[in-house]
């Protein structure tokens, strides 16, 4: 079996320059730090632990549509749901939706409700098209100089740029700020 995981010739490339591996990898640690893939819009067949409450969060920020729920084993029409753009769903009490529909609660069990959904964004937005090419960059960075911190008796050393910015892959605080609108909350 071939592992998921990148081999020697993928860090080779990435270590080499490659634009495509940093891009690469800058994606990754953006749909990572936001819990989803973001864009293009996809279908996907998810499971999800039932909240218990009358709202059921979906891993996405961007639904465009649900074609199937099963809760707890029992198929919703769709006049037993109704969901919101920003990725959740609530269940009602009534066969139409009206002003006077209430919501009632989702199963608690574990794995107890599915979704078939569409969702993400049709075109990447363009402050995460932004966002990738600049984390990509400082990923790319060479460095200019080595750093040393110390603290009592721990000591450590890193290759920074020519501003004391460390080299490497990560997400500085301003594009954090930029990501944090895209992020499924709860997500570390």
């Amino acid at each position: 079996m071939t592992s998921p995981w990148p081999g020697t010739t993928a860090l080779a490339e990435y270590q080499s320059g490659d634009p495509q591996a940093a891009l690469d990898a800058a994606i990754s640690l953006i749909q990572g730090y936001c819990g989803w893939h973001i864009a293009p819009s996809r279908d996907d067949d998810v499971v999800l632990d039932g909240s218990g409450h009358y709202i059921q969060s979906l891993p996405t920020l961007m639904l465009t549509a649900i074609t199937d729920v099963v809760d707890d084993d029992v198929a919703l029409t769709d006049d037993d749901y109704d969901w919101s753009e920003d990725g959740y769903m609530i269940r009602v009490t009534t066969s139409t939706l009206s002003q006077s529909t209430n919501a009632r609660g989702w199963t608690y069990k574990l794995r107890s409700v599915t979704a078939t959904i569409t969702h993400g964004y049709a075109e990447l937005p363009g402050e995460l098209y932004s966002a990738a090419l600049v984390i990509a960059t400082l990923a790319q960075t060479p460095a200019s100089a080595i750093t040393s911190q110390t603290a009592g008796p721990y000591s450590i050393q890193m290759a920074t740029r020519s501003d004391g910015v460390p080299v490497g892959i990560y997400l500085p605080n301003d594009i954090r700020s930029i990501l944090d609108k895209y992020k499924i909350q709860g997500v570390a």
